[in-house]
């Protein structure tokens, strides 16, 4: 079974073709990014990309798999908007020392 967590890594190097600009997107270093996709290829056991001298492109497996990451992506980012978290408000209070408060 693989780590669904790693689609995100799946999906933001295909859409960006190299693994640099995907670890800008995703906030981590190449190496995380490098690492995940093999995980990925690990846990499905099969070549997910081919890579090339023009970056990071998807073999046949990785083409059919990019449709079901990306409706579990729609699906998660629907979940985001729809709890409860979304609509926080109230008072926050801070305490703290006078002299720290003041600067």
């Amino acid at each position: 079974m693989f780590d669904w967590d790693d689609l995100k890594f799946l999906l933001e190097v295909a859409r960006q073709g190299r693994l640099g600009p995907a670890a800008r997107r995703l906030r981590v270093d190449v190496g995380t990014v490098s690492r995940r996709v093999a995980e990925l290829e690990r846990a499905f056991g099969a070549k997910l990309f081919e890579r090339t001298a023009e970056g990071f492109e998807l073999t046949p497996l990785g083409r059919a798999l990019r449709p079901h990451a990306e409706a579990m992506e729609q699906h998660a980012l629907a979940m985001a908007e729809a709890g409860p978290g979304r609509h926080i408000s109230g008072r926050v209070r801070l305490a703290t020392m006078e002299g720290i408060a003041s600067r």
